[in-house]
Formats: structure tokens, sequence, C-alpha cells
């Protein structure tokens, strides 16, 4: 049986000046997590990292689906990849994949004329502006690893992260995790 484990923690909104290289160093973990998790150790049914836009601050969130004999390792895992993504930031080698993969999945989310509009509309909803993904590639230039590495030390205290598990609440305390009350 799996488990829903949501890791993660407030940050800011999209206008904040932080979001984008936020939003940069969340694309890198979720690529990391994703290939340790799912291909290389076979331990999670899914892995990803997001950050929403939105007016009010959004959560950075790590989502996985896992047995509960793998929850305690995996949630001591996220929490010690976040740690350590504070602490070293990126490498501006991660910075440019990052960056890629960001604008990759900007233009995948557009397939369809409704699509680009209900974005276009959200943008000006959220007081970016219409035009602020064709203005997107300016701006990732304008983000360097020093950056995202001050934008996380600023915004994101892996002391501050919570979790939230769905699943069967027996079954993960007896499989050693500790989970207090965050257990749905």
């Amino acid at each position: 049986e799996q488990a829903t484990l949501d890791l993660g923690l407030v940050t800011v909104a999209a206008t904040d000046p932080d979001w984008l290289p936020l939003q940069l160093a969340a694309r890198h973990l979720g690529n990391e997590l994703f290939f340790r998790y799912v291909y290389e150790q076979g331990v999670a049914y899914r892995m990803w990292t997001f950050l929403r836009s939105g007016r009010g601050a959004r959560p950075l969130t790590l989502e996985t689906g896992v047995t509960a004999k793998n929850f305690p390792g995996i949630h001591a895992g996220l929490v010690a990849a976040v740690t350590s993504l504070v602490a070293d930031g990126l490498t501006p080698d991660e910075v440019g994949r990052a960056k890629k993969d960001l604008l990759n999945r900007f233009l995948l989310a557009r397939e369809t004329n409704e699509d680009r509009a209900r974005t276009l509309a959200g943008y000006e909803l959220l007081g970016l502006g219409f035009d602020w993904e064709d203005r997107l590639p300016e701006r990732l230039e304008a983000v360097t690893a020093g950056s995202v590495r001050d934008a996380l030390r600023r915004r994101v205290d892996p002391a501050k992260l919570t979790l939230v598990v769905t699943g069967d609440r027996a079954a993960l305390e007896a499989a050693g995790a500790r989970l207090g009350d965050a257990v749905a």
C-alpha cells in the first residue's frame, strides 16, 4: 500500500524577486530526487517538487508516493536534500540546466490556444503582466548561482519543513516512521 508524503514550507508570491531563483532550485531538486528515488533506487512510485505561482506566499513542496517500508528513509533523504540545497546552492551548470528545463516545461504546458489564453490571463491576475512569459528568457538570464543560493538562504529554512502524510498510520508507524500528528 502506498502513502503520499508531502514535505514543504511556505515561501514567496510569484511577484517576489526570489520566486524565479526558487523556481529554478525546485526544478533542479525535483529532477535530482525523481531520478534518485524512482529510477535509481526504485523506492518511490512518484517524486516531484513544485513551487506554484500565486498572489500570496506559495509553498515549496516535495511530494512522493512510497510504501510504508520505504517511508522513513525517503523522508530523511528529502530533509537532507533540502538541507544540502540550502547550504550548497547550485553550480552554474545546474542553474543552466534548470533554466532550460523551466523554459521547456512552460512551452510544453501551452499546447492549445485555450492553454495559452488561460496562461496569459493568469499572469495578468497575478500582477506579472500578460507578457511575463515573453520576458522570461531575459529574466532567467539575470538569475545566477549566487542569486539562487541567496534566495534559498533567505526563504528556505529546513528546520521549518512541514510533513503531511496521507496513508495508513499504523503501517507507517510499524515501519518506524515518526509522524506526530501529520497523517491524514
